[in-house]
This record gives structure tokens, C-alpha cells and sequence, in this order.
């Protein structure tokens, strides 16, 4: 489950957008208004980059069970 169902109120603020974009992604995404889309949209830019740090914290340091020397 996502995050945002938890959330605190929303409020409201004005940007400038690119509307086409936000709409494809929205199409994307299965969102059904905008305002989900941008949410959904960063959630998912916030877990990307998480595991992007985990994956830069454990380079090399992971190794799979099971797995010899020679990766079989």
C-alpha cells in the first residue's frame, strides 16, 4: 500500500506544469485526476531513489545463497 493514503490534509498550491506531460503519465499510471498522478508520480521518484542509494551502499558487498564461486 501506498504511502499517500496516510497522508495529512492536502493543500492546495499553484505551479506551472506541462499539462500534456502530466496527462500521459496520468494515462501511465492508471491515476484518475492529476493531482494523484503528481502524487503517485513522486512516490515512485522517492522509492527509485532509495534503491538506488541501497544499491550504491551495498555494491559488491551482496552475495546470493546458493551461488558458488563460479555464479552457479
Amino acid at each position: 500500500m501506498s504511502s499517500i493514503a496516510l497522508e495529512k490534509p492536502k493543500t492546495l498550491v499553484s505551479m506551472r506544469l506541462n499539462l500534456k506531460l502530466v496527462d500521459k503519465v496520468k494515462k501511465m499510471l492508471g491515476t484518475k485526476d492529476r493531482t494523484e498522478t503528481i502524487e503517485v508520480a513522486l512516490e515512485k521518484i522517492s522509492e527509485q531513489e532509495k534503491f538506488h542509494q541501497f544499491l550504491k551502499k551495498t555494491a559488491g558487498k551482496l552475495t546470493l545463497a546458493g551461488l558458488d564461486d563460479s555464479g552457479r
